[in-house]
């Protein structure tokens, strides 16, 4: 009989996950596997043992699956991936065209569904983002959307977040280094992303998770109206047309700095610090996807 790990965030979704936890294991009965339950805390780096199983199930948010897919590139396992997302915004899951409303579709759609090989990037060395990495207003717009406001209020702690900050946060100048290239840029936030769709679906802007590359966007906005615009371009533009308020850059190795702002985000996770060093991992995880 093959065997599932399922590695779950207890915080993230915690709601979700007390009604959805049955759901998945009679989901994974039915489909003929045994399986282990492993919670991410309090250190999920202690644990060990994934060459005992077939396939990796993750559920929790973005948060957690870049975790454990940080553990899995540095030990080098190469077991498929499966996401069932019960954060606030499972962006990934959702770009990735993985079903998030049903979770018995989740699941069989983690077992019996194809992996493919997925880049992931690594910051400073340490951490690593299956999504992106971000500075300047996306860190505070991260911190301001706190784990317990999101447990009361779910998604709509990002909108009370950019209500109280958007308007605050100045722009500044940053160094950008792309394979070796300098860029000085004004903006509001700078990100690199390794992948990123606002749906599943062939429209707006969009970013590879198998191409090799990254992109980074930096965003400076001025105003209400030029944020709703840059907004309308990453929904229903194309990253080789041109606005005046976004600047693209794309390359393997990235570099940011910026003498005033400080810490950055990974996945929506925030993390004190200052310069970011940025690198590509080609294939880094196999993930379950279409």
């Amino acid at each position: 009989m093959k065997k599932v790990l399922v590695i779950y965030n207890p915080v993230s979704g915690a709601k979700k996950l007390r009604n959805m936890g049955r759901v998945i294991q009679k989901e994974i009965d039915r489909l003929g596997y045994s399986y282990d339950w492993h919670e991410t805390k309090p250190k999920f780096d202690d644990f060990g043992g994934f060459e005992n199983y077939d396939r990796i199930l993750v559920v929790g948010g973005d948060g957690t699956v870049a975790k454990v897919a940080e553990y899995m590139v540095k030990n080098k396992v190469r077991i498929p991936l499966g996401i069932i997302g019960t954060g606030s915004t499972n962006l990934l899951a959702l770009s990735l065209g993985i079903p998030v409303l049903n979770t018995t579709k989740a699941v069989e759609f983690a077992l019996k569904r194809e992996a493919k090989p997925m880049d992931v990037g690594l910051v400073n060395g340490k951490k690593v983002f299956l999504i992106a990495v971000g500075k300047g207003y996306d860190n505070v717009f991260m911190r301001g959307a706190t784990r317990e406001l999101k447990r009361k209020v779910g998604f709509f702690a990002y909108v009370w977040s950019f209500l109280t900050t958007y308007f605050a946060h100045p722009k500044c100048e940053y160094r950008i280094s792309v394979d070796g290239k300098m860029y000085n840029v004004i903006a509001k936030t700078v990100l690199v992303f390794n992948f990123f769709r606002l749906s599943s679906k062939s429209f707006g802007v969009g970013f590879n998770s198998d191409d090799g590359l990254f992109e980074v966007v930096a965003v400076n906005p001025t105003s209400f109206w030029d944020l709703l615009k840059v907004m309308v371009f990453f929904v229903v533009g194309r990253k080789s047309a041109k606005h005046p308020k976004v600047s693209f850059f794309q390359g393997k190795k990235i570099s940011i700095s910026s003498e005033k702002e400080r810490g950055y985000q990974i996945d929506g996770d925030v993390y004190e610090g200052g310069d970011l060093e940025v690198e590509m991992v080609e294939g880094g995880v196999r993930v379950v996807r279409p």
